[in-house]
């Protein structure tokens, strides 16, 4: 008999596609390597802004739930955050609607983990309350302003 995989719900807020840049290029082969080993739903906003990505094809077996956001609103709740002393790039993807996305997603699919790609994970961690949670912090947004003032 075999055993069931674990299901992990992997929250970004970015898709992986296209595969054009280091963040997207390291959340696809994260995702893929995941899959292997689990079952995954990958939980994501689209960014109103950039082209809508059509063809999910490349991720095979995994799922995608999108919620779209608009620069607008994404601006104006970042600067709300910021404002009240909560750091903008981890905070501007924490509005109520796409924690009630997150939370409606968690309690449909039941994941045994929780997997956060990147600091704007971390609003959503309370939301996994049954789950284990893990955020991935690869990509530091200090190191990359560093390396952007450096070159």
């Amino acid at each position: 008999m075999s055993e069931a995989k674990p299901r992990v719900l992997v929250f970004s807020t970015l898709l992986p596609l296209p595969v054009d840049r280091g963040d997207r290029n390291r959340l696809f082969h994260v995702l893929q390597l995941l899959a292997t080993m689990a079952d995954v739903r990958l939980v994501t906003v689209a960014r109103a802004w950039e082209p809508p990505v059509l063809d999910l094809s490349p991720l095979g077996p995994i799922e995608v739930r999108t919620l779209e956001v608009s620069a607008r609103e994404v601006m104006a709740y970042g600067a709300w955050s910021a404002l009240t002393g909560r750091p903008y790039l981890i905070t501007r993807y924490a509005m109520p609607r796409v924690r009630q996305f997150v939370s409606r997603q968690l309690a449909e699919w039941r994941p045994d983990v929780f997997w956060g790609f990147q600091a704007p994970a971390f609003p959503f961690l309370d939301l996994a309350t049954g789950q284990r949670r893990v955020i991935d912090l690869v990509d530091s947004p200090s190191r990359y302003a560093s390396m952007l003032r450096d070159s």
